[in-house]
């Protein structure tokens, strides 16, 4: 049993499903879905190797990061090459705290483990500094998809761990294939998905990829036949859409998140794309 499985299966004020599934003699998969009933601090140790987590929901942090607060990495898919092994990683979590993750740990000396690390030129992952190599990237479309249905499986016993080998394996599989984009138009898209949060506006992106408006507009329109800003309006929704059903945060937050100047704004800009204001949207999905 992993060390963080372990380490949460001990501790009292913690509610929810923990799975450790092998993958094959030296990979194992370890599933967490739970929520603090009281705040709680447990320890994540972690061996040498390549990891590989998709984060869900999150109120999670390490206290020996500040600058990586919990929202940091939820739904996020993160990289993660740890050339030694770290035997204590305190890990606090709140009361009413949730934790999804799903961490896939690799042997440094394992036949994937270089195939799996996103240092080509196609990696839709980009670095950060967090450990000695890491990279990470948003968690959306079908890897969340599977993520979720990961989550919230109810299989039990002998079907359940080999669904989940299979799910797992699926997981991987999508991450290996999700390259970066190669056209104006793809690249233009991948950066407002990498930063969701900023007022994109068409100056900035052809600034930031090299290009001139009229070539971008056109772009755009042959591609969705839109404007730029229409579909950065739509992209927006869509991610808010997921937040609303997936995430426990306020539609204030939420607004606030996806670079909204106001929640009143967010609400009217929602309604107009879907028929029904945030709240309505949230309260019918999750109802059906």
């Amino acid at each position: 049993m992993s060390g963080m499985i372990k380490s949460l299966t001990n501790v009292d004020g913690l509610e929810g499903k923990y799975d450790n599934i092998s993958l094959d003699e030296s990979v194992d998969a370890y599933i967490v879905n739970c929520q603090a009933t009281k705040t709680v601090d447990f320890n994540d140790p972690v061996e040498e190797g390549l990891y590989i987590s998709f984060v869900g929901k999150n109120n999670a942090h390490s206290p020996d990061y500040p600058d990586y607060p919990a929202e940091y990495f939820a739904y996020h898919c993160l990289v993660s090459l740890i050339p030694v092994a770290e035997s204590h990683n305190q890990i606090m979590l709140s009361k009413n705290g949730k934790m999804q993750s799903i961490r896939i740990h690799f042997p440094l000396q394992h036949a994937l483990t270089k195939n799996l690390i996103p240092s080509h030129k196609n990696s839709p992952f980009i670095e950060f500094d967090l450990y000695e190599s890491g990279w990470q990237m948003p968690l959306t479309g079908e890897l969340l998809k599977v993520a979720i249905s990961i989550w919230e499986s109810q299989y039990q016993g002998t079907p359940r761990r080999l669904w989940m080998q299979g799910k797992i394996r699926e997981l991987l599989a999508l991450m290996l294939v999700h390259e970066t984009p190669n056209s104006l138009v793809e690249q233009a898209c991948e950066r407002v998905a990498q930063k969701p949060h900023i007022n994109w506006t068409i100056p900035m992106l052809t600034k930031e990829l090299a290009t001139n408006e009229c070539y971008l507009k056109q772009a755009f329109r042959q591609k969705f036949n839109m404007g730029v800003s229409s579909w950065i309006q739509s992209y927006r929704i869509e991610l808010a859409k997921e937040k609303l059903i997936y995430q426990d945060q306020t539609i204030t937050k939420i607004a606030l998140d996806l670079g909204y100047q106001s929640s009143s704004y967010f609400a009217k800009v929602f309604k107009q794309q879907t028929g029904l204001s945030p709240k309505s949207y949230r309260k019918d999905v999750i109802k059906n």
